[in-house]
C-alpha cells in the first residue's frame, strides 16, 4: 500500500473510531442510571431536585410539578427522532457539560399541573411563594467531571446534571 492510502486509511479508522466513542446522552447507561430516582441523581452528582417541587431550591429556579413530571418528559424526549434541531447531544471523550433545549411541542405538549418559578425561599431552602409558568422549552443538562462526586464531580461517569421548564423558547432565564 502507498503512503497516500495508508495516510488516507488511517484517517477513515481515526473518524469511525471517534464517532464510535461519542453516545447520544439520551441513552447512555449512567445517565439512564442518574435518572432512576431523584435519590439517584443527588448521589451521582446531579441536581435536578432543586427544580422539582418540595425540594430545596433558591429563588427564580423554574421547577417540574413532580419527580415523575421530569421523567415522563425525559422519557419522552429519548423516543423523538425527528430530525430537528436541537439534535440529541452526544456524551463520550473527555468530561465536560452539554445541554439541549427541547421546545415543548417536541415532547408532547406540557401535561399535568402547571410548572412554577420559586419567587421567595426560607432559611431551609423551602420554597415560600411561587408564580406559575406557560413553559415554551425543557433544558436537559448533562455533566461528566473525572472528580470523586463528593468534590464536585461525577466520578467519570456521563449523568442528567440539571433539568428544568422554561418560559423562554430558548431556555434563558
Amino acid at each position: 500500500m502507498n503512503i497516500t492510502k495508508w495516510i488516507i486509511a488511517a484517517g477513515l479508522m481515526l473518524c469511525i473510531t471517534s464517532g464510535a466513542q461519542a453516545k447520544d446522552c439520551r441513552i447512555t447507561d449512567s445517565v439512564t442510571a442518574s435518572v432512576k430516582s431523584l435519590a439517584d441523581n443527588k448521589n451521582m452528582g446531579g441536581h435536578v431536585s432543586i427544580h422539582i417541587v418540595g425540594q430545596p431550591t433558591e429563588v427564580g429556579k423554574s421547577r417540574f410539578a413532580t419527580w415523575k413530571q421530569f421523567t415522563d418528559l425525559f422519557s419522552k424526549w429519548k423516543t423523538v427522532n425527528d430530525g430537528k434541531k436541537p439534535a440529541p447531544a452526544d456524551c463520550g471523550g473527555a468530561g465536560g457539560s452539554k445541554s439541549e433545549c427541547v421546545p415543548i411541542d417536541r415532547l408532547g405538549g406540557w401535561q399535568g399541573t402547571k410548572a412554577s418559578i420559586c419567587t421567595a425561599v426560607d432559611a431551609n431552602g423551602a420554597c415560600t411563594a411561587s408564580q406559575n409558568i406557560t413553559v415554551l422549552a425543557v433544558n436537559f443538562g448533562y455533566y461528566n467531571s473525572s472528580q470523586k462526586v463528593k468534590d464536585g464531580g461525577t466520578a467519570g461517569k456521563w449523568i442528567m446534571n440539571t433539568a428544568y421548564p422554561s418560559a423562554n423558547a430558548d431556555c434563558s432565564g
